[in-house]
């Protein structure tokens, strides 16, 4: 799963929503977000607008004018008028900000179960498939058997496809602000998932952008079945 939290706050993501929703991706206001739902394809928003109003409703109003029917979740401040007016312009759901966590919880679960019924259960770039629902991964129709926080990897770069991911990006995303690991760790899970999609035949899907991060990209996607084609006429003219 995929979910746009717009949040003026973005290392406080997990406050609202933990780390059980699959990919988070944060926008800080409906600039960012309207950019990013121009490039990629979310499950679900979820927007704080006890924080950010002005921009939380104008953002509902964008996205549903540009005929956006992606889930929305609006987190309001006290008080009913907020939700209304939110429900109004075409959020799906509206819970005041201070609501309780199972409650949001439950919200966010029932809204992505649309989200998937709807249709969107998985994440295709090239030969690449993931499946929201359970989580794997496959090459080519064969499994990648990647572990959890491999799996976290490659879908967020899949999500945000063309951008380049720094190491903080993917701490961000695997870890709640309270936890401090070693930004390391990315290293490691990054050299495992690269030599799991090298044995599928998928080694040139992930590029490494020196100095700055990793990246994935249609361009990636296009680059592989381009050598794939090479090396198949290549050992057909052999024979």
């Amino acid at each position: 799963m995929s979910i746009l939290l717009v949040e003026m706050y973005p290392s406080q993501a997990t406050s609202h929503i933990g780390d059980s929703h699959g990919v988070i991706v944060c926008a800080e206001d409906a600039d960012e977000a309207i950019a990013l739902l121009r490039h990629d394809s979310f499950d679900l928003v979820l927007i704080n607008m006890a924080a950010l109003p002005d921009d939380g409703f104008d953002l509902i109003r964008r996205m549903r004018r540009a005929g956006d029917d992606t889930p929305i979740v609006a987190l309001t401040r006290a008080g009913p008028d907020d939700g209304v007016a939110a429900r109004a312009l075409g959020a799906n759901a509206a819970l005041a900000d201070a609501v309780d966590p199972a409650a949001l919880h439950a919200c966010i679960c029932a809204n992505l179960r649309r989200a998937v019924d709807g249709g969107r259960p998985m994440l295709r770039l090239g030969d690449l498939s993931l499946c929201l629902t359970t989580r794997d991964a496959s090459f080519r129709q064969a499994s990648l058997n990647l572990t959890a926080g491999e799996y976290s990897i490659l879908e967020l770069m899949v999500v945000r496809k063309g951008l380049v991911l720094t190491r903080t990006s993917f701490l961000n995303h695997l870890f709640s602000a309270r936890e401090k690991p070693d930004g390391r760790i990315i290293d490691v899970l990054m050299c495992k998932l690269r030599k799991k999609l090298e044995r599928a035949g998928a080694g040139r899907l992930i590029s490494i952008v020196w100095g700055r991060g990793y990246m994935i990209s249609e361009l990636d996607a296009l680059r592989q079945r381009v050598s794939d084609t090479v090396t198949v006429a290549n050992h057909g003219l052999v024979g």
